[in-house]
């Protein structure tokens, strides 16, 4: 696909409206459109926040990945902003936690199919 259908599919996914992406940019929605159409490429600053609005990297808009790409969902997008500001003590300690998270939830399945048969 090209640089603006990536811009549109990944405005569409949000539910973002094409002025209101325009307002989140702080661009005019004609500007938005010529992107949007591939009638003119926006500066590397715009390609950076259109990427950071859409939760999506600049390599997808500008079609260097993948189309199987993972899709993360906006929440999932500032859990991984909000690790990269953890500091190194912050990230192994949230590492311990969900090591325990998911050893739990391990067992917790175990018991449910041993009762199930």
């Amino acid at each position: 696909m090209s640089f603006g259908q990536n811009i549109v599919q990944s405005r569409m996914k949000l539910g973002l409206s094409q002025k209101d992406l325009a307002e989140m940019l702080m661009v005019s929605a004609a500007r938005l459109s010529q992107w949007e159409n591939d009638k003119r490429e926006p500066a590397v600053e715009n390609i950076k926040m259109l990427s950071n609005v859409l939760h999506v990297s600049s390599d997808y808009l500008l079609d260097n990945e993948p189309s199987s790409s993972v899709s993360l969902s906006p929440e999932e997008h500032d859990l991984i902003d909000q690790y990269r500001n953890l500091d190194s003590y912050g990230k192994h300690t949230l590492h311990v936690v969900l090591q325990s998270e998911l050893a739990r939830v391990a067992e917790q399945r175990s018991q449910n199919e041993s009762s199930d048969q």
